[in-house]
């Protein structure tokens, strides 16, 4: 009988421990824990990480619905591979982002109104009510952000065309590329040996 009593208070103690562990697990990693104090979810609210700048989950989105492939949905953006595409363009374009700054470029805040203006500017004067629908609609929180998206790609741009002005390519070259290239020919032939069908 003492036997029997004993294994039952252990079987007792294992059973309190476990339900103990189950508790503090649930408490602390449960959905009612919260993000950001040790659950289960992710504390990035970041797409991407470029040097030390983070590509936010609103460009993210932003660059996604503002290209034309966006709209593929399913197993044909699968096939089109628009998510990679879209994250390589921001990825290059934060990179590129960052050598202009680096190279002293800067985007003045007239740059970045002008660029908008062009976009919205109606004879009656800018169409803010138009602006805040499009920037809405883009998935971007405001205004701010979007000119900040704005100024990104601007300053982008500056560094595509400070590269492309120092390719210089002569005529000559050019040429020469083209005739490498389209002035080609295919040639296909048999070996045999004469003496073995020789009559």
């Amino acid at each position: 009988m003492l036997d029997t009593l004993r294994k039952n208070s252990r079987s007792v103690i294992i059973y309190v421990i476990f339900g103990i562990l189950i508790a503090v697990f649930v408490i602390n990693f449960g959905p009612q824990a919260g993000s950001g104090r040790g659950g289960c979810e992710s504390e990035t609210t970041h797409a991407a990480k470029v040097g030390r700048r983070e590509i936010s989950e609103a460009s993210w989105r932003y660059a996604l619905l503002a290209s034309n492939r966006g709209s593929a949905t399913g197993a044909r953006a699968r096939q089109m591979r628009v998510r990679e595409q879209v994250m390589d363009h921001l990825i290059e374009r934060e990179l590129l982002a960052q050598a202009a700054e680096a190279a002293g470029f800067r985007v003045s805040e007239a740059e970045v109104e002008e660029k908008i203006a062009k976009l919205y500017f109606r004879e009656s004067g800018l169409d803010y009510e138009q602006l805040e629908a499009n920037v809405k609609a883009l998935g971007l929180p405001s205004i701010n952000t979007f000119v900040e998206e704005q100024r990104r790609e601007m300053l982008a741009e500056k560094m595509r065309d400070s590269v492309r002005a120092s390719l210089r390519l002569s005529p000559e070259e050019v040429l020469n590329r083209y005739r490498q290239q389209h002035t080609t020919a295919s040639i296909a032939y048999a070996k045999f040996d004469a003496r073995k069908i020789a009559l």
